[in-house]
């Protein structure tokens, strides 16, 4: 009840208190007003919840599941499921990253060696810009683990990041060797093909499609957690049976009867 009904409901029960000095009146509304605004405290403080954090009083996950009114996940298997596909995304962002990054590169007349690298790396951004989500499930409601697949498909996503960001590296070396080069042309009177202004650019571009490619190949190492961790845990059947109906988005049975644990 709001300090105006208060007022409205003590004006009309006490009719007599109007004869009362203006002292009086503002005592009692002061004690109404003291006594609402108590009762919103307390009922602010049952209903609000506790913050997490004093830093973050709602953490990310939490605001994602209120704004498309989600539930917490309690499902172990659907969690590791739910994780291997975040790492499907960041490694998405990363690929993207180091296909601006190796176009870049290739925008600035590198030497061959540095080409083929940044060719390599815009080969392998581009094939993951297209697998955006792995589409891997349970193999049986008594089976948690990935497919046979989708291992031989992480096991090639590994070995491409991994050669992409070694050669990245590897072949930085041939800009500091064309730059002692180009200083050697200009001290002997022959003008450089490109200006040390490029060449510092095309090593931070190296320097930051390399880091990328780490970042996309971490990614890659998370989920190979997640299928050791799904092939190491002995989860209780209830769990088993839980994951794989909400990965596949099957209903849970009508009747009642207790499932095996």
């Amino acid at each position: 009840m709001t300090i105006i009904t208060r007022l409205w409901a003590y004006v009309v029960s006490q009719d007599h208190s109007l004869q009362k000095s203006d002292h009086d009146v503002s005592f009692g509304f002061g004690q109404m007003v003291v006594v609402s605004v108590k009762d919103s405290l307390y009922l602010h403080q049952s209903t609000t919840p506790i913050m997490s954090s004093p830093i973050c009083p709602m953490p990310l996950a939490e605001i994602f599941r209120d704004i498309f009114g989600k539930e917490k996940e309690t499902n172990k298997v659907k969690i590791l499921y739910d994780d291997a596909f975040k790492a499907d995304i960041g490694r998405w962002i990363a690929s993207c990253a180091v296909i601006g990054l190796a176009a870049g590169i290739i925008s600035k007349n590198p030497s061959q060696g540095l080409l083929a690298a940044a060719a390599y790396n815009l080969a392998v951004g581009a094939l993951h810009f297209f697998t955006v989500k792995i589409p891997v499930k349970p193999l049986s409601m008594t089976n948690p683990r990935p497919p046979m697949w989708y291992n031989l498909v992480l096991a090639a996503s590994t070995a491409m990041w991994l050669a992409a960001l070694v050669v990245m590296f590897v072949k930085r070396e041939d800009i500091s060797a064309y730059e002692e080069s180009n200083h050697e042309k200009r001290r002997t009177g022959f003008v450089g093909e490109i200006s040390e202004g490029a060449v510092s650019m095309m090593d931070n571009l190296t320097i930051a499609c390399g880091c990328f490619g780490v970042c996309a190949l971490l990614f890659c190492l998370y989920q190979w957690f997640v299928v050791y961790y799904l092939h190491s845990t002995n989860f209780r059947k209830v769990e088993i049976r839980e994951g794989f109906r909400k990965m596949n988005k099957i209903p849970p049975p009508k009747d009642n009867t207790s499932e095996d644990v």
